[in-house]
């Protein structure tokens, strides 16, 4: 019988669970670099009298939750 770890690792010359957490990795660092565009554009939008204290506090309440949930799921799947 094969064990597809192995297998996995021989091919790809990586433990499958370093893999996950670079990826994961990976995931939590685009998630931060959209939240960083995000709020930078939001805060622009506020300044420039666009958009009003409350919108622009919803929306940061509103991705920070999302980041929050987003983390969790991540660390989860990846231990």
């Amino acid at each position: 019988m094969s064990d597809p770890g192995k297998a996995f690792e021989v091919a790809a010359g990586a433990h499958p669970a370093s893999v996950s957490s670079l990826i994961g990795g990976a995931v939590i660092v685009a998630l931060l670099l959209a939240g960083a565009w995000a709020w930078i554009s939001h805060y622009k939008g506020f300044a420039n009298q666009t958009m009003s204290g409350e919108d622009l506090g919803k929306r940061i309440i509103r991705f920070t939750l999302f980041l929050v949930i987003m983390l969790l799921l991540i660390r989860y799947v990846i231990h």
